[in-house]
């Protein structure tokens, strides 16, 4: 599992909103979007698109309502 999740917010035309996150893992780290789920509140959250650099991986979020920064509570992510 990464060693810390950074998680990007932008204004899209639905409000302000998580688009993606950034993970940052150990060296040697290989992670494929299949072993990766996120959910928030129990919500699947759907990956548009995920590239590796490095010890960093930057995953695209598809987006959903789960999302929304009104909404939204790193605490209550869960990622497996």
């Amino acid at each position: 599992m990464p060693s810390k999740i950074i998680y990007n917010c932008e204004v899209i035309n639905a409000g302000y909103y998580v688009t993606s996150a950034d993970l940052l893992g150990e060296t040697g780290e290989q992670l494929t979007e299949s072993q990766l789920r996120f959910e928030v509140n129990g919500h699947k959250i759907g990956i548009k698109s995920l590239l590796k650099v490095g010890r960093k991986i930057h995953i695209e979020f598809e987006e959903t309502r789960a999302l929304s920064l009104l909404n939204f509570d790193a605490s209550n992510v869960k990622l497996s």
